[in-house]
């Protein structure tokens, strides 16, 4: 053997991340999937841009209870002048606006979806086993259960419809199923894995091919690797951890057991103190999370903070743990993600002229505004009055046209006319220089002079006016 050859062995053997393979849990899994997955394991080589940020939306942990904090994601935004690159809403529903604008729009940004699978934890409420966790006969019963079968089904269509906008979930099945306060972790982790295995199949058989297996048990409990399904059914690892940070992040209970399936790592959830605990604000500083996982966690390849209040923009210092270069933000730099949002609008349209003014209608001319991209349609809008300043559209033209007529105009009426232009991602440019233009007035015809005498009596009766 060649030195060569002798040396690009020894580095193999002592590198175990190089030469893994990202095979994906679902054999059908979409192209997008495959290539997200692929990212996950390229970041476990990389010596910057190594740790997705995340931000988990939900409750205010310490009320318990209220409207979901949706404004998470951007108070993160506007506080860091960056976007995680993990959101991670509790709530899913495409039938809900909110959930699905935040998701659809982060996604469209170059951000990352992280789901949270507890199948609304419907198996442990009133109604059906009304405790938590289920006994190993509960749960042989709920597998064969038409609710439960119903509950997957209905999980299913809701992913389907992001799938057919093209977006790629992580899926975080099951977490924390090594406590005892899910439904799930039940006595007989065999069982555990029949449930893991059947959601899966269950989700192939319906269509869905665009989720990422997380595997995430808590790190306070041990027994780490409880109901793991086997690396063919686990496409990423993970830990659930709360942390003070006084120092530099100590590496996570469970991390040494898990971290041998050399699979990517995900904090699926993080938190800098325990609320079981005094709640202790001081242990916040976000400073030490970077310099823990560099030192001793290297296979952690995102964190997802929880929700209020262990969001990112509580930790003191965010700014520095976000603008680290260690850390990776939106937009995701994969493969397969969105290409940017055009964010730049079309040109101001120049050269606004009206002729061909009637009673109701007027002639409008321009010349072309420029774009990026393409140019989508030009917007008329109008006011009455030369000096008015409330526009409303009148009308639109495609973006290759530029002369149309503005229609349905009163008589003898001074309007104020501007124009602007939209292109293809609906931005809109600014506004051209306002014309004024006057409709001409109504014309209402007369009867005129009688030209002869013989029409004196034109106003009487015809049948009157007799002869001899």
């Amino acid at each position: 053997m060649n030195c060569l050859r002798l040396a690009t062995l020894v580095v193999t053997l002592l590198s175990p991340n190089v030469g893994l393979s990202a095979v994906t849990a679902d054999p059908e899994a979409t192209a997008d999937t495959k290539a997200l997955l692929d990212y996950f394991y390229s970041l476990m080589d990389n010596t910057t841009g190594h740790v997705l940020t995340g931000q988990t939306i939900w409750r205010d942990m310490v009320v318990g209870s209220g409207p979901y904090m949706w404004s998470l994601l951007n108070d993160t935004i506007a506080a860091t002048g960056k976007r995680p690159a993990i959101y991670a809403p509790i709530s899913t529903s495409y039938s809900d606006p909110q959930a699905r604008q935040t998701i659809l729009d982060h996604w469209n940004a170059g951000g990352l979806i992280k789901l949270s699978i507890f199948l609304g934890n419907e198996p442990e409420k009133a109604g059906w086993y009304g405790h938590a966790p289920l006994t190993n006969g509960e749960l042989d019963a709920l597998m064969v259960d038409p609710r439960y079968m119903q509950l997957m089904d209905d999980f299913a269509a809701n992913v389907l419809q992001y799938q057919a906008q093209g977006v790629v979930f992580i899926a975080r099945l099951f977490p924390e199923a090594n406590g005892n306060w899910n439904w799930y972790s039940v006595p007989d982790q065999a069982r555990f894995v029949q449930l893991w295995k059947q959601f899966q199949a269950r989700m192939r058989t319906k269509g869905v091919h665009n989720l990422i297996y997380l595997f995430c048990p808590a790190d306070e409990v041990g027994n780490y690797l409880y109901g793991y399904p086997g690396d063919a059914f686990v496409d990423l690892t993970g830990l659930d951890s709360y942390q003070s940070l006084t120092t530099n992040l100590p590496t996570i209970a469970g991390y040494t057991t898990v971290q041998p399936k050399h699979k990517p790592m995900i904090i699926g959830e993080y938190g800098f103190f325990r609320l079981d605990a005094p709640i202790t604000y001081q242990h916040r500083d976000a400073k030490w999370i970077v310099p823990g996982l560099k030192a001793s966690m290297p296979d952690i390849v995102g964190i997802v903070n929880w929700t209020t209040p262990y969001n990112i923009t509580s930790m003191n210092t965010p700014t520095d743990y976000m603008l680290d270069p260690y850390v990776v933000n939106a937009p995701v730099p994969w493969s397969g993600a969105p290409p940017p949002a055009d964010a730049t609008p079309p040109s101001r349209v120049i050269g606004v002229q009206v002729s061909g003014v009637t009673s109701t209608s007027v002639t409008v001319t321009h010349a072309g505004a420029i774009d990026n991209i393409d140019v989508l349609s030009y917007r008329y809008e109008i006011c009455t009055e030369s000096s008015c300043t409330d526009f409303g559209l009148w009308t639109t033209s495609t973006g290759s046209q530029l002369s149309t007529t503005l229609p349905n105009l009163t008589a003898d009426t001074t309007y104020r006319l501007r124009v602007n232009a939209q292109d293809t991602a609906g931005n809109p440019g600014p506004y051209s220089s306002t014309v004024n233009f006057t409709t001409a007035s109504v014309i209402t015809p007369s009867r005129g002079t009688p030209a002869s005498d013989d029409f004196t009596n034109a106003d009487q009766d015809p049948l009157s006016l007799g002869g001899t």
